[in-house]
């Protein structure tokens, strides 16, 4: 695999919570964005309201880290229990997710089109419902650095 030089994107991120017993609730945010491909990874750089984001994206991973008001590193894989923590201002949570299905998205050329990932998400040891997270990318031509 080849690394690339960054490319100006637009992500849209489809978020679907489903807590508890619950009607799922959704969430959709688009943001201008960086996706770099080193390797057999790509990364999606982008600044949430609360601070700046990376995806961390392969086959059969994804690792999603937030700084600044949020502070958050977690580890996505398919068919594992993974941990990790959430903080923001009102205090410190323990994550956990079990990631049931990871699929990533490309053309016919390998180019990178978007990333889908479900799983189960369990917070200070209590089970808070099933998730779905869904980011597609639209290439900004003409604006690569």
């Amino acid at each position: 695999m080849e690394n690339r030089a960054s490319q100006s994107v637009i992500m849209e991120m489809v978020s679907y919570f489903g807590i508890q017993e619950d009607e799922p609730e959704s969430h959709r945010e688009k943001y201008p964005a960086q996706l770099h491909q080193k390797g057999n990874h790509w990364f999606i750089s982008f600044q949430e309201e609360q601070g700046p984001s990376l995806l961390k994206i392969s086959e059969n991973e994804i690792t999603v880290i937030r700084r600044g008001q949020v502070t958050m590193r977690q580890p996505f894989r398919t068919g594992v229990l993974t941990s990790g923590t959430y903080i923001n201002p009102t205090g410190k949570m323990f994550m956990e997710t079990h990631t049931h299905e990871i699929i990533c998205e490309k053309d016919t050329q390998g180019e990178f089109l978007g990333v889908m990932w479900r799983y189960d998400l369990r917070l200070n040891g209590q089970e808070v419902g099933q998730n779905r997270v869904t980011c597609y990318i639209r290439r900004i031509e003409g604006l690569e650095e």
